[in-house]
């Protein structure tokens, strides 16, 4: 028991504590705020909008390419780190083109070359892709709209407004770019 305030009154510690704890001083409640106000940021760290997080991840697809008047067959690999297309029709047919983001190779028959990107024109089928995979991937507030069969995605690259189609895996339907012309129309084989 405690002495209390009022005279000489023995009430147990228990009131005394009960009393303290629903009175708290200005102290208490100006620490307990400040707390409060630190830990509120750290709370919020482990919240996060959901965002779209989509990603397209490596394929392996043909695809029937146009651009303007001029059409051919390809197939197209894409992984992390390049997009190679294969030429399949046209007298080009057996030209392999990969791009890493740097530079552009060209393999045809017993030729191969390898140049800086800044000599190649985006409408190179390979930069195309690559940078369209690019976008999607480092775009890390991607709202893909969904539709029946999948996800249709916008955006700019260096060839400009494209608008990619894909299946509900994110694999490639079809690519267009509206500035160019350019259309690739993907498919299994």
């Amino acid at each position: 028991t405690r002495n209390a305030i009022a005279g000489s009154v023995v009430v147990p510690d228990l009131e005394i504590i009960l009393m303290e704890k629903s009175f708290p001083s200005r102290t208490s409640c100006r620490s307990l705020i400040y707390l409060l106000l630190m830990l509120f940021p750290i709370l919020l760290v482990g919240c996060k909008a959901e965002k779209g997080g989509q990603t397209v991840s490596g394929f392996s697809l043909n695809a029937a390419v146009s651009w303007n008047d001029f059409s051919y067959e390809c197939s197209v690999v894409s992984s992390s780190d390049a997009v190679t297309v294969t030429v399949q029709s046209t007298s080009a047919a057996g030209l392999v083109i990969t791009y890493n983001g740097k530079s552009v190779t060209m393999s045809y028959e017993d030729m191969d070359f390898t140049q800086n990107n800044k000599n190649f024109d985006p409408t190179n089928p390979a930069i195309a892709i690559y940078d369209v995979v690019q976008y999607i991937n480092g775009s890390g507030d991607l709202q893909p709209q969904t539709t029946k069969d999948g996800f249709l995605v916008k955006g700019e690259t260096a060839l400009g407004a494209f608008t990619l189609e894909t299946d509900k895996e994110l694999l490639p339907v079809s690519l267009s770019f509206s500035d160019t012309g350019l259309t690739f129309r993907f498919y299994r084989s």
